[in-house]
């Protein structure tokens, strides 16, 4: 048990040993609630708004697809993007990718036929924004423009495609 006092603006200091044990540093958001008379608190994480899109239920039910795939191994290999590319009518590393991106505009697939080649070149390419999505341990995003975006593992050299798709959501207030 830790006491800790209430200052004049109502805040407390939650001590070192259980800020530690929770993993919460400054800045970091925490859930308070009531249960009877005990206060609960709880950490969170905060969802960057430019990746909402990849929460949403639609997505998240393309998401798991995709790991069905990934787990069954219904991936293929290839030595590099221009075989990929040269390829895309035949077939994408996973299933769901292929049919994501078939249902695309032809200026959406030649964007992100642009953006596979970029990711070959220089994954960390500023273009491409790569970044790992917050809540999940392993799965990246790279965007191919404002509302285009691929979802991808990266296991060393290996690039799985997972999902890609326009996400209107952004483009909203």
């Amino acid at each position: 048990m830790s006491l800790t006092k209430i200052n004049p603006r109502g805040q407390i200091t939650i001590p070192t040993k259980f800020r530690s044990a929770l993993n919460c540093k400054p800045g970091d958001y925490v859930e308070v609630k009531m249960e009877g008379n005990i206060l609960k608190v709880i950490p969170k994480e905060m969802i960057d708004k430019s990746q909402m899109w990849f929460w949403t239920k639609k997505h998240q039910k393309a998401e798991e697809e995709a790991e069905s795939e990934l787990q069954q191994g219904k991936g293929k290999e290839v030595k590099n993007v221009k075989e990929l590319i040269d390829e895309l009518d035949k077939f994408v590393w996973l299933p769901r990718f292929r049919r994501d991106y078939k249902k695309l505009t032809p200026q959406s697939q030649k964007r992100i036929k642009q953006a596979l080649l970029q990711m070959e070149r220089d994954l960390k390419h500023p273009s491409l924004e790569t970044k790992k999505l917050k809540g999940t341990n392993y799965i990246w995003e790279a965007r191919a423009s404002k509302s285009l975006r691929i979802t991808f593992n990266l296991r060393g050299k290996l690039i799985t495609l997972r999902t890609v798709g326009e996400h209107k959501i952004l483009n909203q207030p």
